[in-house]
């Protein structure tokens, strides 16, 4: 059974895979700017920013510093059963994650530079976590301490794993494009 335009069952499904003119794409194939922005299927990727001085990468880890610490304030109010430190531990860790990442495929940083911005950003959240273990929680010292010793563990590793990820795609991209 054939349908107009090429859909159906039988031979219409061994037609060539050539673009219609003046239409749009046929079942299956891909238009130009699907090609362009490599969508396959068109979902996927969307066009991102590239080639950000590299100075960017330390504005990166202080969003991530904000953005933990906002999500660190939401936790101390609303408790999750079930959840507990699980919540403050994943926001920590996709905030430096993400900010690592981005770093090397957003910006002209390289992985040295990206890793000192992240390094940096994390000693700075672990300080601002010292001192909302203090204030905030009415924490003893040696508690904050290892809460704020904690957040820089976490946001390091994080941050790293970020960095290393996006430097192997961007290796990976390279060698196959």
């Amino acid at each position: 059974m054939q349908l107009p335009g090429g859909y159906g069952f039988g031979q219409g499904q061994q037609q060539s895979q050539q673009p219609q003119q003046g239409g749009p794409p046929a079942y299956g194939q891909v238009s130009g700017a699907q090609q362009r922005l490599n969508l396959p299927g068109g979902l996927g990727k969307v066009a991102q920013p590239s080639g950000l001085p590299a100075a960017t990468a330390f504005g990166l880890g202080f969003a991530a510093v904000v953005v933990a610490l906002v999500f660190d304030l939401v936790f101390l109010k609303i408790h999750i059963p079930g959840v507990g430190g699980y919540a403050w531990y994943l926001t920590t860790a996709l905030s430096f994650a993400g900010a690592g990442w981005a770093s090397i495929m957003w910006t002209r940083a390289g992985k040295s530079l990206a890793m000192t911005a992240a390094g940096i950003a994390g000693v700075v959240y672990g300080i601002a976590d010292l001192g909302l273990g203090l204030v905030v929680e009415d924490l003893s010292m040696g508690s904050a301490i290892v809460l704020g010793a904690q957040g820089v563990a976490i946001a390091c590793v994080c941050g790293f794993g970020g960095i290393f990820r996006a430097q192997r795609a961007k290796e990976d991209a390279g060698s196959h494009g």
